[in-house]
C-alpha cells in the first residue's frame, strides 16, 4: 500500500466539502425549505415554478368568480326593486 506523503490537499477538500454540507444543512433547517435556490435540485424548483404558477392562475379565476358574483347580487337586487 503507497502513502501519499503530502495528504494536506485531501484533507482540506475533505474539510471544505464537510463545511459546504454544514452550511447546506443549516440553511435548509433555518429556511425550512429543501430546495433554497434552483441548483438544489432542478426538478423539483421547476415544480415549484409550476406550482407557484397554478396557484397565481387559481387566485385570479377565484377573483373573478367572486366579482361575477357580486355583479349578479346588485343585478337580483336591481331587478327586485
Amino acid at each position: 500500500m503507497r502513502v501519499n506523503p503530502n495528504p494536506m490537499p485531501d484533507l482540506l477538500a475533505a474539510l471544505n466539502r464537510t463545511r459546504q454540507d454544514t452550511e447546506d444543512a443549516l440553511l435548509e433547517l433555518s429556511s425550512g425549505r429543501r430546495v433554497n435556490q434552483p441548483s438544489d435540485d432542478p426538478a423539483a424548483a421547476a415544480i415549484l415554478v409550476q406550482n407557484h404558477d397554478q396557484i397565481t392562475f387559481t387566485a385570479r379565476y377565484l377573483q373573478s368568480l367572486a366579482s361575477i358574483q357580486g355583479e349578479f347580487q346588485t343585478a337580483d337586487l336591481l331587478s327586485i326593486r
